[in-house]
């Protein structure tokens, strides 16, 4: 079997979020068992030396509305993983990944270029798409280019859909007979995730809680009713971490490496970092937030809370960047003295984070998967989380578990039913309880230390999925 995988953005290729890690770490692992490829966009931000990014023979040109858009097509193998790069200028050299107001046109470009590639120069039994980026390709594939590949379409988050005017159709040759309530259209729009999802032949989220979420009204972001028409190709897959990647035994991020058996290190690795960040007293419980500064995490609830506990014999630290309204709510924290707030990316620092913090903040309003949360239990810091997505499948609340082990695919922490001010300052005194008792509290850290977050058992349920759909 092989099978390629195409995304926007790739580690260690190009990332701008989770997306990245996961299609990387699934290709990876995929390829221990059979021949799988990468797809991805080459934008200019690549380092196509570093990565050994080669021209290939292949070329060809596009004809797509009264344009035409000439395609060529590099190679590389990098740390074992092969990946074919499609370039055009149009696709590949705007200044940003996602910011640009011809979304449709250059995603058009990449999806069309994709389906060529797939018919004219790769032999694949599976074409597995992600996120809305690629998911034109499926329509594609199936309608146009009449392609003979099982195809799945992954959905890693919802609310982002690709929606765009409907001139689309004509500017990408999508034909208006895709123009319909049960293909690509959405509010007299172009809709590629929509698209994706009418022509996939399975449908998959990452993590099983979240494709029995987005049936509903409160997280089908408007599609609930159509995903609950395709539900019976619809199923939820649990992302993994590359554990290799993420290991705090030999993380080079970090000053005082540390296991589940050496916890000593990490103690010393809290009292570096507080020592980096001028917070005082380490024996001070340290609770960290990173990622993304949006809506979607809670972000107001965790600067509320915040306030409300900043007299606390505690420490908190925040490192991400996002929206501007909520980076600047974080910024009135900044004259708490225990309380420090780094705005931007900053991939080593985070890893100091985890390693070094005693629980790892994720109060999020929804969550397709989360690899955050599994990042921290590997760095043994404790996360408290609203209990939805991925959350809810990693995440298993320790008063809830009354001498009973998590179910496989869990770690231990402290699980919040809402977010809101109330919820979280519940879950806080949880937390500062569960600190002061010391055996718990080590026991907790290495059983998530220890746990399988692994892209192996993941990969086997693709494979199984694969198997099961018609060549």
């Amino acid at each position: 079997m092989t099978i390629a995988m195409a995304a926007s953005e790739l580690f260690p290729y190009v990332k701008s979020g989770g997306l990245a890690d996961a299609v990387g770490g699934l290709c990876k692992e995929l390829s221990r068992y059979e021949t799988t490829i990468a797809v991805i966009p080459l934008y200019r931000s690549i380092d196509r030396v570093r990565f050994g990014i080669k021209p290939t023979e292949i070329a060809f040109t596009l004809e797509l509305g009264k344009k035409a858009y000439d395609i060529k097509i590099y190679h590389a193998v990098f740390e074992g993983m092969e990946t074919y790069f499609i370039y055009h200028p149009i696709l590949c050299d705007s200044d940003t990944l996602y910011e640009s107001s011809d979304n449709d046109l250059r995603f058009g470009v990449f999806a069309h270029a994709l389906c060529v590639l797939a018919a004219d120069h790769l032999s694949i039994d599976v074409l597995h798409l992600h996120d809305w980026q690629s998911a034109l390709a499926a329509p594609l594939a199936k309608a146009v280019y009449k392609l003979e590949c099982r195809v799945v379409l992954s959905i890693h988050n919802l609310a982002f859909q690709g929606v765009f005017a409907k001139e689309a159709v004509e500017r990408l040759n999508l034909g208006w007979e895709l123009f319909t309530m049960e293909r690509l259209e959405f509010y007299d729009q172009v809709n590629f995730l929509k698209g994706g999802i009418a022509y996939a032949d399975a449908v998959s989220t990452v993590s099983p809680s979240y494709a029995l979420e987005i049936v509903s009204a409160e997280y089908g972001a408007q599609l609930e009713g159509f995903l609950l028409h395709h539900q019976e190709k619809l199923s939820g897959i649990l992302n993994g971490i590359d554990t290799v990647e993420f290991d705090p035994s030999h993380d080079p991020s970090l000053g005082h490496p540390f296991d589940a058996r050496h916890l000593d290190n990490k103690r010393r690795q809290k009292e570096a970092l507080c020592d980096e960040l001028s917070l005082s007293d380490s024996r001070r419980p340290l609770l960290a937030y990173v990622g993304r500064l949006a809506e979607q995490k809670g972000i107001r609830e965790l600067v509320e809370v915040i306030r409300a506990v900043q007299d606390a014999p505690l420490n908190i630290v925040i490192l991400g960047s996002g929206e501007g309204i909520y980076e600047s709510l974080c910024k009135t924290l900044q004259r708490y003295e225990n309380v420090k707030i780094i705005l931007k990316y900053d991939e080593a620092l985070s890893r100091r984070i985890y390693a070094a913090s005693d629980f790892f903040l994720m109060p999020s309003t929804f969550e397709p998967c989360g690899l955050a949360q599994m990042i921290a239990m590997r760095y043994g810091s404790i996360p408290i989380v609203r209990r939805t997505g991925g959350l809810k499948d990693t995440v298993a609340d320790f008063c809830d578990l009354e001498g009973r082990a998590p179910s496989e695919y869990a770690g231990i922490g402290i699980g919040m039913e809402a977010c809101d001010v109330e919820t979280f300052m519940h879950a806080l005194i949880k937390a500062l309880s569960l600190y002061g008792n010391e055996a718990m509290m080590r026991e907790f850290i290495v059983y998530n230390m220890n746990k399988d977050f692994s892209w192996h058992r993941p990969a086997l349920a693709y494979l199984a999925l694969y198997r099961s759909l018609n060549p």
